[in-house]
C-alpha cells in the first residue's frame, strides 16, 4: 500500500496538467520565465532612472547592480571607515529611501571585500504592488538628485 501526502498529490497532478500544456502559451513553464523577465526588466528600467547600473541576468531572480557613480559622489557615507562601501551605502538606501539590496561583499572573504564594494544585489521577482512602491520611491530620488 502506498502513502501519499496532499503535497505530494498535489505535485503529481501539477505534472500531470503539465504534460497536457508543455510547450503551449498556457504552460507553467512557458509562463513563469515571461512572468520573470517582466519583473526583471520593470526593475532594471526603475535602477537606470536613478543612476544605477544593473547588470541584466539572464537566469535568475537576483540583478546586480554597480553602485560606483554613487560612491565617487557620495564617498563618506556613515559607519565604520573599514566596512565596505556597498554595506554603508544599503544600510543608507534602508533609512533614507526605504529601499532595500544585499550589499555583494558579504559573499566574498574579508580580503577581497574591497574589491566588490561596488555592487548591491536586488531582488526582482515582487508583486506587482511592491514594484510600483519602489517606482514611487525612485521617482522621488530622482526628483532629488535634479540639480
Amino acid at each position: 500500500r502506498v502513502h501519499t501526502r496532499p503535497p505530494q498529490a498535489a505535485v503529481a497532478q501539477s505534472f500531470q496538467h503539465e504534460q497536457l500544456h508543455f510547450g503551449q502559451p498556457s504552460s507553467y513553464f512557458v509562463q513563469l520565465p515571461q512572468a520573470v523577465w517582466r519583473y526583471r526588466d520593470h526593475m532594471v528600467r526603475s535602477l537606470q532612472s536613478v543612476g544605477l547600473r544593473p547588470v541584466v541576468p539572464q537566469g535568475s531572480y537576483f540583478l546586480i547592480a554597480d553602485i560606483s557613480d554613487f560612491k565617487s559622489k557620495m564617498p563618506d557615507l556613515p559607519g565604520d571607515v573599514d566596512e565596505p562601501y556597498d554595506r554603508r551605502f544599503v544600510k543608507w538606501m534602508i533609512r533614507n529611501k526605504g529601499l532595500a539590496a544585499i550589499p555583494v561583499s558579504v559573499f566574498y572573504s574579508r580580503p577581497h571585500q574591497k574589491n566588490f564594494d561596488h555592487y548591491v544585489r536586488f531582488c526582482f521577482v515582487k508583486d506587482e504592488s511592491t514594484l510600483q512602491a519602489m517606482d514611487e520611491k525612485l521617482r522621488k530620488w530622482k526628483d532629488e538628485l535634479r540639480p
